[in-house]
């Protein structure tokens, strides 16, 4: 794995290194927190409707590399500015992908550097990095790309074990009596920790990148990135805690390598997508969706940075925001913006050159 690191690190770089030489402007990270006036006025106006989420908090975590970890930052918003300094350090040993609840509780996983090495889930307490509790997962042999959402207290891990497939598995805690399947995701109860059953567990199909970022809607589906379609598009999961099934798949041209969805609990999912096949572990845009959407579908807008620029991280968005994690900042936008566009504000983050960072928002 070590040498698709660097590959995809150089890859990004290059990239970028090209497209700033195609318009000689330098793709430095802007000013942190910079945001334009008639934004910030506008930014103040807007009331946040009833029942809507508007995010209290941004969390940036730095590690962009598969398997390597940094601590998730926490960040105050105003407006939906961060504010140039963390109120809250989560531990360093937390992997890129990363979720946070409406209640302020942190899923994350830990792994020891390694693609070979345990991972456990941790779970934090809202509005707190202290550790409410560790699950466990059940890994027969090498610890696979694993992605979390979470929600009330339950935890939805994706995974992909290299060498697992119809392993059987010992009956331990009151756990199946063999592996549901090699590719899929997990659920977990509110209660669970330690060497816990899952409540539930079904294979799925999804890009196996370096990192996962799985999400749910407002009704409770389970949105995860899909390779059964020829490497592109997002497969819908309804029933989690039962007998989770496939309800309908999205596909298109405009999917590609697809290994982010994040859905705003208001209709509609952000996805990052590339124009350049070749670069498609590099992303240049992100693409807005309905979230009802079936079969093919084309996305409702899509935004990128006005400078040109790659990365590899994910998006987020509430009511109002967009969040996307480029290249080693965090750009800020309206979430009805749409094509190229300066941010309303960014914050600069030291991550790998085009290789993160990573993001979620709380309240």
């Amino acid at each position: 794995m070590m040498w698709h690191r660097h590959l995809l690190a150089l890859g990004c770089l290059f990239a970028l290194t090209a497209c700033a030489s195609r318009d000689g402007s330098s793709l430095a990270p802007p000013v942190d927190g910079t945001l334009s006036a008639n934004a910030m006025v506008s930014s103040m106006a807007a009331a946040r409707s009833p029942g809507k989420f508007v995010a209290g908090h941004l969390y940036v975590s730095a590690a962009g590399y598969p398997f390597e970890t940094a601590p998730v930052m926490r960040y105050p918003l105003v407006n939906g500015v961060p504010a140039s300094q963390p109120d809250l350090v989560y531990p360093s040993t937390l992997l890129a992908s990363f979720s946070v609840d409406r209640q302020g509780r942190l899923y994350g996983i830990d792994q020891a550097g390694s693609p070979s090495a345990p991972f456990n889930v941790l779970v934090f307490a809202p509005n707190s990095n202290k550790q409410e509790r560790t699950i466990v997962p059940y890994q027969p042999y090498n610890t696979g790309y694993v992605g979390i959402t979470g929600r009330d207290g339950y935890a939805y891990v994706s995974f992909f074990w290299s060498s697992s497939l119809n392993t059987p598995r010992p009956a331990d805690a009151g756990s199946p009596s063999s592996f549901c399947a090699a590719t899929g995701f997990v659920v977990y109860g509110p209660r669970a920790q330690g060497s816990a059953p899952w409540k539930s567990c079904t294979a799925a199909t999804y890009i196996l990148s370096e990192n996962n970022w799985i999400s749910l809607d407002a009704s409770g589906n389970l949105y995860v990135p899909a390779a059964s379609h020829l490497g592109s598009g997002v497969d819908v999961y309804a029933n989690l805690a039962t007998q989770p099934t496939l309800v309908r798949s999205m596909t298109g041209k405009s999917f590609r390598n697809t290994h982010s969805v994040a859905d705003d609990g208001s209709g509609y999912i952000y996805v990052p997508g590339t124009v350049k096949p070749a670069k498609e572990l590099c992303y240049s845009y992100v693409a807005t969706y309905l979230d009802s959407g079936n079969g093919s579908v084309a996305p409702v807008r899509t935004v990128r940075y006005a400078k040109p620029q790659l990365w590899y991280g994910n998006a987020v968005a509430d009511d109002r925001y967009l969040y996307i994690g480029g290249n080693q900042q965090v750009l800020v936008y309206d979430k009805t913006a749409q094509g190229a566009r300066m941010p309303l504000a960014t914050l600069a983050v030291s991550a790998p050159v085009g290789m993160g960072p990573t993001v979620a928002i709380g309240p």
